[in-house]
């Protein structure tokens, strides 16, 4: 990448088009001394930046014209409608006449022998109009011009290739798939792309490694061809699953294919614990070294994120199968096109509530997935339920969760629906994705209580009056859960979203829980014999309980919430930010209830 520093305008065109032209020539010149194709040069530029360089693309000589054009929430325009007023007048001048705004709006001077081009806006960019990136990939589309536009939900403007930005990720992945989908004339050269100084003043430029340039490193992947990949024969299962998941991808990618060895002096790509990364929290690593690919995990989740890192970098979206983003076809990949790169989780535990799943995901859940009910008394016939979410949808979701670093689930739980372990495989399935299963806060234990009381429970679901009974119950699924991952949600209300029965006031209310907590970390003790991750999640009426006083154990998590509403209603004070089980939130990203049917809204925090 050659950065170009040109000179501002100032109301003198001439400048900055003249620096952008000599740093286009010499580049061409310099193409044996700086081993650049001078048939494969591009430009880049961002905001005003794009405006020069889609001015260089549409306006150039053919011995100046780029090879192709990436343009950042461009300026393309000159029109006062819509333009960015004060890249007009610094560009043409306040008082320029109509006639030369024509003249450099861009979206105007297309023809079909300008390059192609790759477009990015954000749609909520208050600076330059989105309208500036989509009237020039329709006058590109009118000229038979191949061209790619992607306009982002939200990001704003000036975010170039800085870590904040939501979409940095998914724009890369775009960027890299769509430079890779057109070759260069020449193979055993570096593809280049001149940018101005304003793509954020070289903001992130160095961190960025686009998978562009040919190496004289051996393929990685490549069509038709086979690439061997060594796991530990003792590995986990949602290692082996992240390989099959990455087999799958190679073959869409490349036509190419995956396979296991045992040998691992002959591999291509080898996974394996790090000492450099012991005691890290589902941490990775990726390393190319003599030829090479290895992928280090400080744990089985850290091992499956690094080789579903792999499938990121050779343009797989996490979102391949539900939003039909499918990649794109490629010849190959070589070892030197693997950013070199590691993460780790800032939260230990990630993932979604499947709630509210009435109206959309059981139907279709139950409609396109065979399931069945476990063959236990009062199951395999019970009409109660309208369908089940089975083993078949839960792998789909389980992927989408696995391929986006997400580590666990709370499974829907509506009375419609049939519980989670009550469906064959469920509980198989999240083994195999490496997911942690949860429970809302009315589902204590890993009982949902809104479906499996009826069924499995005796009498009155009322810890003060039916307190055995309650506890045998639990203690049933416990039983069941010796050697699964789990996340246990202690505390108890009533069979679904309503207040514990049993108890009147705060204080009743208070010295119940009291009861109840020590009783369900007994069964705990008893059963599970291992310490598991504890939740408390002090929703609606029980967040007045606990501020009156109750006692968690501190190793519990306290998961706050909203309050329906999109506000939080408490985040953790001093003391609590002290607690060994730390904190976490549960929001609604969207709620349906009496008076606030479908709400959706953006997170939102107390002042």
């Amino acid at each position: 990448m050659i950065v170009l520093r040109y000179r501002m305008p100032g109301g003198d065109r001439a400048l900055p088009v003249s620096d952008a032209l000599a740093a286009m020539k010499m580049a061409c010149d310099s193409s044996d001394a700086w081993n650049l194709n001078p048939n494969d040069v591009g430009v880049m530029g961002s905001s005003a930046g794009g405006h020069l360089a889609s001015t260089i693309a549409t306006r150039a000589m053919p011995e100046s014209r780029p090879n192709f054009q990436i343009l950042f929430y461009p300026v393309i325009t000159m029109d006062k409608t819509y333009t960015h007023a004060g890249s007009r007048d610094n560009f043409l001048g306040k008082d320029a006449p109509v006639e030369l705004e024509m003249e450099y709006s861009n979206e105007k001077q297309v023809t079909r022998d300008t390059p192609r081009a790759f477009i990015v806006h954000c749609g909520d960019d208050k600076v330059v109009s989105p309208a500036n990136a989509v009237n020039y990939y329709l006058a590109l589309n009118r000229n038979n011009v191949p061209a790619s536009l992607h306009i982002y939900p939200s990001g704003g403007h000036g975010w170039g290739f800085r870590e904040g930005f939501l979409y940095r990720n998914e724009m890369l992945d775009e960027l890299t798939a769509w430079l890779c989908s057109f070759e260069a004339p020449r193979e055993d050269v570096t593809r280049a792309a001149c940018t101005g100084n304003n793509i954020t003043r070289g903001s992130g430029i160095k961190e960025l490694k686009l998978p562009l340039a040919r190496s004289s490193r051996p393929a990685l992947f490549e069509k038709h061809r086979t690439t061997l990949i060594y796991i530990d024969p003792d590995e986990k299962e949602v290692v082996r699953t992240a390989v099959s998941i990455l087999q799958k991808d190679v073959l869409a990618v490349f036509d190419a294919c995956l396979q296991l060895t045992a040998n691992k002096d002959e591999a291509r790509v080898i996974v394996s614990s790090s000492t450099g990364l012991q005691g890290a929290w589902e941490a990775f690593q990726l390393n190319v070294r003599d030829n090479k690919l290895f992928v280090s995990g400080s744990d089985a989740r850290g091992k499956a994120y690094g080789i579903l890192e792999v499938s990121r970098q050779i343009g797989v979206s996490p979102w391949e199968w539900w939003a039909d983003a499918r990649p794109w076809k490629r010849e190959s990949c070589s070892l030197s096109e693997i950013e070199e790169t590691s993460g780790a989780p800032s939260v230990q535990y990630r993932g979604i509530f499947l709630n509210d799943e009435d109206w959309g995901l059981l139907p279709w859940a139950s409609g396109k997935f065979e399931y069945q009910l476990r063959d236990s008394p009062g199951l395999s016939s019970n009409k109660r339920w309208k369908g089940a979410i089975g083993p078949g949808a839960y792998e789909k979701i389980f992927e989408l969760l696995l391929r986006l670093r997400a580590n666990a689930i709370w499974p829907a739980m509506h009375e419609c629906t049939a519980p989670f372990y009550f469906v064959e495989g469920n509980r198989e399935m999240a083994a195999r994705y490496g997911i942690a299963v949860g429970s809302s806060h009315c589902e204590p234990l890993a009982r949902n209580s809104a479906s499996e009381w009826d069924v499995a429970g005796k009498g009155d679901y009322n810890f003060v009056a039916n307190s055995q009974n309650v506890l045998d119950y639990w203690a049933e699924r416990l039983q069941e859960l010796q050697h699964s991952e789990n996340i246990f949600t202690i505390g108890m209300r009533g069979k679904h979203d309503g207040m514990m029965q049993g108890v009147k006031t705060i204080e009743e209310h208070e010295e119940a829980l009291s009861r109840v907590i020590p009783a369900q970390q007994a069964l705990l003790d008893k059963y599970i014999k291992r310490e598991a991750p504890l939740v408390f999640i002090p929703y609606k009426e029980v967040l007045e309980v606990y501020d009156n006083g109750l006692e968690i154990p501190d190793q519990a998590t306290l998961v706050w919430c909203d309050d329906n509403y999109g506000y939080i209603r408490r985040l953790s004070n001093d003391k609590e930010q002290r607690r060994g089980g730390g904190a976490g939130v549960y929001y609604h990203a969207s709620y349906w209830g009496a008076r606030t049917i479908i709400s959706g809204w953006l997170p939102r925090l107390p002042r």
